[in-house]
């Protein structure tokens, strides 16, 4: 969990979230697709600027700040669990209170050492931002380990989300292949990565939603005389670690042997192959008998 120090907060906290819309672009942004992710937040009402026409994009962030950023980027919603005590005794009038609660009560990492003004760092944002994401379900990864230079930097707890942020190009190492993980967070690094957060998790819910347009094919292979290998292939994966399973499989008195089969998701802690095209299902069945395929 994340730790914060004691701090004021600045008045200026807010500023970097609010419900409305601006239609003014940025001023102040470098040109190119940091700055179209930071206007597509703005219009989205995700963030505003410092003024009207400024963001400030190397302004430190604030742990207020941060929790804010991630709970609308990620249009994360009260839940049914309990809200801590610490949560609840924050000031209902604060403009943080809400989206701490919502963070809290979805399990993000805040805790009751949150304060609203202290700056946060690379690593604690790191985290924040991958436990929204978890939040909102499994999303898997191939099964990797990228070399961060400065990892000795960084406790235990911490490189599980990095990793995870660095595998999906939500974050990213320097040039050198260092992380900085103590160094603050920018408002333009911290805007850029929840951007790229939401496209992601946008991304992997359209293809577990889309899960009935699987391409499959079904092969027969004799064994002997009498039995039958047969295969079920599921190609053009959306993504390596999707697969099929057989489930069972009716005999009929025409002689037809349906399979009933199931498409399935990638399995969060098991380790695939990136190259991986194709997954596969197969079953042994009589001769006397045609295989056909039954959708689930």
């Amino acid at each position: 969990m994340m730790k914060f120090k004691k701090s004021m907060i600045s008045i200026a906290a807010a500023s970097l979230l609010v419900t409305g819309t601006s239609a003014f672009a940025f001023s102040d942004l470098p040109k190119g697709e940091e700055a179209d992710r930071v206007e597509r937040l703005q219009q989205q009402g995700v963030i505003s600027g410092m003024t009207s026409d400024t963001f400030a994009p190397n302004a430190q962030l604030t742990s207020g700040q941060a929790v804010q950023l991630v709970v609308k980027a990620l249009n994360l919603k009260a839940s049914a669990a309990e809200v801590p005590a610490w949560a609840k005794a924050l000031p209902e009038q604060a403009w943080y209170s809400s989206s701490v609660r919502i963070a809290a009560e979805n399990g993000l990492a805040v805790d009751a050492s949150f304060k609203a003004g202290k700056a946060m760092s690379r690593i604690q944002f790191a985290e924040l931002l991958h436990s929204g994401i978890e939040a909102l379900g499994d999303f898997p990864t191939v099964k990797m380990y990228i070399n961060v230079k400065d990892e000795g930097n960084i406790d235990p707890e911490h490189r599980l989300a990095l990793q995870f942020l660095l595998l999906t190009q939500i974050a990213e190492l320097d040039e050198k292949g260092y992380f900085h993980p103590d160094a603050p967070v920018t408002r333009l690094e911290a805007a850029v990565m929840v951007s790229k957060a939401a496209e992601f998790v946008a991304n992997q819910t359209a293809v577990k939603e889309d899960q009935g347009e699987a391409v499959l094919d079904l092969s027969v292979e004799p064994v002997n005389d009498d039995v039958n290998k047969v295969t079920i292939t599921r190609s053009e994966l959306p993504a390596p670690g999707y697969g099929v399973r057989i489930d069972r499989i009716e005999f009929t008195e025409d002689g037809k042997a349906k399979i009933h089969y199931s498409l399935t998701l990638p399995d969060p802690a098991a380790i695939y192959p990136a190259d991986m095209k194709e997954a596969a299902a197969f079953t042994y069945i009589s001769s006397d008998y045609t295989p056909e395929m039954v959708k689930p």
